[in-house]
């Protein structure tokens, strides 16, 4: 793998991901069953099992060829990208904020319209 060190930067970005989640997990768990959290050490146990949730996520990436093959691909795919210049991009964001102000703006005049027609139609005494 030639980018090697964004690999493991990534592999240890997932891991922190997947040690939060269990964390947040049992931190859940333990709230829902109204259990004491255990302190061991200086960490509560909830702590300890998001870092022990954060160990494995890091060890089944880096053990697992395939997956640093997938994201070794996807960053050689990534730098074959034809970025937009910083010109082509302050263009197209004003394109963009002009539609949705024009769209904006039309969807006030149908809005005001109808409820103009609506108020009319209801509250007139047409009929009575």
């Amino acid at each position: 793998m030639e980018n090697r060190r964004f690999v493991t930067i990534l592999y240890l970005v997932a891991g922190l991901a997947g040690g939060v989640l269990v964390s947040s997990a049992a931190t859940q768990v333990v709230s829902y069953q109204h259990l004491a959290n255990p302190v061991v050490g200086i960490f509560p146990v909830t702590t300890l099992l998001g870092g022990a949730g954060a160990a494995l996520t890091f060890a089944a990436l880096w053990r697992h060829e395939r997956v640093g093959e997938f994201v070794d691909s996807a960053i050689g795919e990534i730098k074959k990208v034809t970025w937009p210049t910083r010109e082509e991009t302050v263009s197209n964001t004003g394109i963009v904020v002009g539609a949705a102000v024009g769209f904006g703006a039309l969807m006030f005049v149908y809005d005001t319209t109808w409820s103009f027609i609506t108020k009319v139609a209801l509250y007139s005494n047409v009929g009575n």
